[in-house]
């Protein structure tokens, strides 16, 4: 039986002993570990779950639980983002995070999530849960000058902006467009929006607007780096390409002011049209996804254009349930999950079940890379790749 008990902080005071050891894991320096913890006290007082690992009354381990609604197929699923996962420095090697990971996914799934979401510092070590890849999210260092200065067709306008509920309106309609963003309300632009680095000028929006209706969002984290000033839009998003080109060329437009300029996307994007000279991939990060609760997948749209229906069998370490064989059922390109009885036509591993169900990758590759065996005769579903894009950090 475990030393270790689990459980959920529900006293503010106890968010400071969290931070602080949230603080030496992340190497926050003493001048700014007043606004970090502003920053979890903030993020506590929204109602978000931390949840720890406690030993003999002392916290040794911990992370914020951030209870999303995510996009994935044209549809929203309950996703559980881990974030500020850390452990007190004298535990480490201890099993208490072990123990946190262990009983925070079984809490997922008794509470019925379908996902969950991390941004990792190491895969090796978050796989040993489930994890694995889903998005790769691309940074772009682009010399401003070489924007190219286009002329839209129509009118549009930039404004720098408060958060207001036509904002809020435009990003979660926008959401019904594409793959993998979550719904925000004022309490995920405000986490967004919190200013809590010392090398921080000023974090905001711009909004784009034709005919006065919004037709584009970019967000800025506006830092200094030594002596050079940095431009970073963590949120790109627009409607058409004249609000494409008024964006940039609004980002143009500060090009005496900063000295760099990094714009993050998904490999989707189109900016090149809107440049003169090529762009530095900077290092890129990726996303990491699980599942939680396969059966809660229906009505999920994914890239298939032949129906199927197969049975693959899950080993799954850390959630009992999901050791199971479970029948995907597409139709007109519709998936369904649901527990079967009968014979497994393929197994694999719950980190792999993860990243095909996501469409990071698909049955092919899976199998040729030996992450999925088939075991039937059924033909392989020709389930295609699906570009997936995050942009909401915790």
């Amino acid at each position: 039986m475990s030393d270790f008990i689990f459980r959920r902080i529900d006293k503010q005071a106890e968010i400071e002993e969290f931070d602080r050891i949230s603080a030496f894991s992340f190497s926050i320096k003493n001048d700014n570990q007043s606004n970090y913890l502003k920053r979890h006290m903030k993020i506590f007082d929204d109602g978000r779950e931390f949840f720890i690992s406690e030993k003999s009354g002392k916290i040794t381990s911990g992370f914020i639980n951030f209870d999303y609604q995510m996009k994935m197929g044209e549809r929203y699923f309950r996703t559980g983002g881990v974030g500020d996962v850390c452990s007190l420095s004298s535990s480490r090697g201890s099993g208490g995070i072990n123990f946190l990971f262990e009983e925070y996914l079984n809490y997922l799934y008794e509470n019925n999530y379908t996902f969950s979401i991390l941004n990792p510092f190491s895969y090796r070590f978050y796989r040993k849960y489930g994890y694995e890849l889903f998005a790769d999210i691309k940074k772009l260092n682009i010399d401003t000058g070489a924007i190219k200065k286009i002329i839209p067709d129509k009118h549009i306008t930039a404004e720098e902006s408060e958060f207001n509920e036509d904002i809020n309106n435009y990003f979660n309609s926008y959401n019904f467009l594409y793959n993998n963003f979550v719904m925000r309300d004022k309490k995920e632009w405000d986490h967004n929006l919190f200013m809590f680095g010392n090398n921080e000028v000023k974090r905001g929006i711009i909004k784009f607007s034709s005919e006065g209706k919004i037709t584009g969002l970019l967000s800025y984290i506006y830092t200094y780096e030594g002596d050079r000033k940095i431009f970073t839009v963590p949120l790109f998003i627009y409607s058409d390409f004249d609000t494409q080109t008024a964006m940039m060329n609004y980002l143009k437009g500060l090009s005496y002011q900063i000295n760099e300029l990094i714009i993050s996307v998904s490999d989707s994007h189109r900016l090149w049209l809107n440049l003169d000279e090529g762009y530095r991939l900077r290092p890129f990060y990726t996303i990491l996804l699980r599942v939680i609760k396969p059966e809660n997948i229906k009505n999920m749209k994914i890239n298939c254009e032949k129906d199927f229906s197969v049975n693959i069998e899950t080993e799954d370490r850390n959630i009992a349930g999901n050791n199971a064989v479970w029948n995907l059922e597409c139709i007109k390109g519709i998936l369904n999950i649901n527990k079967s009885s009968g014979k497994n036509d393929f197994k694999t591993d719950i980190n792999s079940f993860s990243s095909l169900v996501s469409g990071y990758s698909d049955f092919n590759e899976l199998i040729y890379g030996r992450k999925i065996i088939k075991t039937g005769n059924k033909d392989i579903p020709d389930i295609k790749k699906r570009n997936n894009y995050f942009c909401d950090f915790f």
